[in-house]
């Protein structure tokens, strides 16, 4: 299960650019008589049919090979240590003492869907307080940006920069941007340095991972499509197994 995030204008234009996709009405005349069926000829009957062509941003992003290096479920969780926006720092072997810790990256202050994806995290935080889950999100921005996000968006889980990429890339999360995707973060002006402590050319895979206590990935949402993310109600789910 994925949330369904809506689209912002920016993130809408950004996907049909990489995609190439065009937006078409059709019309359709009223009380129009249709067209007799055809007898298909023997090579029309046998031709095979091509697939439909994926678009959005997913196969672009999945060109980079990020989606075979991220960790998956039964893979140790990469131990680190990071400074959390709230203040002070966060260690994940420290946490894990505690109980199983929900850990998701998001690309920055700018994505919208991350927005959406953190505020839904926040709207059911009591719910993984209630089962011992500690909520964590990572970023490349630096801690200014992610302190930001949670005067905007009034969210009180930790929030990590991971601004050299040192524990993206230990979760095999950090992907190098596509030419494609380049030139369209410079087309509107975004200009990735800016947030990531001059990390320009690269994004993490918007991953979502449940880690059990003795530090084991029990569950993994690894999509390529940066508009689809884990939902709360799998996540809760996904926790209220490590307690049976």
């Amino acid at each position: 299960m994925v949330v369904a995030v809506p689209s912002s204008a920016l993130c809408v234009l950004v996907i049909l650019s990489l995609s190439g996709g065009t937006v078409q009405s059709v019309g359709i005349a009223p009380d129009a008589p249709a067209p007799a069926a055809q007898p298909a000829s023997p090579a029309q009957a046998t031709a095979p049919v091509a697939p439909a062509k994926q678009s959005g941003p997913g196969p672009l992003i999945a060109s980079t090979g990020v989606l075979d290096r991220a960790k998956k479920v039964g893979d140790a969780a990469p131990p680190f240590t990071l400074a959390d926006a709230q203040g002070g720092e966060f260690s994940l072997e420290e946490s894990l003492k505690k109980g199983p810790v929900v850990l998701t990256w998001f690309r920055g202050e700018w994505c919208p869907y991350c927005n959406k994806q953190l505020i839904a995290m926040q709207e059911r935080l009591a719910e993984f307080d209630a089962l011992g889950a500690t909520v964590v999100a990572i970023s490349p921005q630096n801690a200014d940006h992610s302190a930001s996000m949670i005067e905007k968006d009034g969210v009180k889980f930790h929030m990590l920069s991971d601004s050299e990429f040192k524990v993206g890339e230990k979760y095999g999360v950090r992907y190098e941007l596509p030419p494609a995707m380049k030139e369209q973060l410079k087309k509107y002006k975004l200009d990735l340095s800016k947030y990531n402590g001059g990390e320009g050319d690269a994004l993490p895979l918007t991953a979502t991972y449940v880690i059990d206590q003795q530090g084991v990935i029990r569950y993994a949402f690894l999509d390529a499509d940066y508009t689809k993310r884990a939902s709360p109600d799998e996540l809760l789910a996904e926790v209220r197994k490590l307690k049976k």
